[in-house]
């Protein structure tokens, strides 16, 4: 079995997180490259397209991005409510055993 490093894991993140960003640049990069082309030339209609493809994938990542960003907030509230819980409980066994 393989384990890994907290040095790994967090490099990782970092470098799906890298690529996922460069997706969107090139994504939003194509987007007005084709928006562009498209008032230049406006019979042209596949420039009109590929700029909605664009657009859509501009979108698409976007909102992966946003549901990472709400995972890990949902994340932390409930580790939070977890932690102050438990310090809740472990304050109510200390003063049952202080009282017996």
């Amino acid at each position: 079995m393989t384990f890994y490093t907290l040095k790994y894991i967090q490099n990782n993140q970092n470098a799906d997180k890298a690529i996922l960003y460069g997706l969107m640049l090139v994504a939003a990069f194509a987007m007005i490259i084709f928006t562009l082309l498209y008032l230049h030339n406006r019979f042209a209609t596949r420039y009109r397209d590929l700029g909605i493809i664009a657009l859509l994938f501009l979108m698409l990542f976007a909102g992966t991005q946003y549901e990472k960003y709400t995972q890990i907030n949902t994340q932390s509230r409930r580790q939070r409510k977890l932690f102050l819980s438990l310090n809740q409980w472990q304050k109510m066994k200390a003063l049952k055993t202080l009282m017996f």
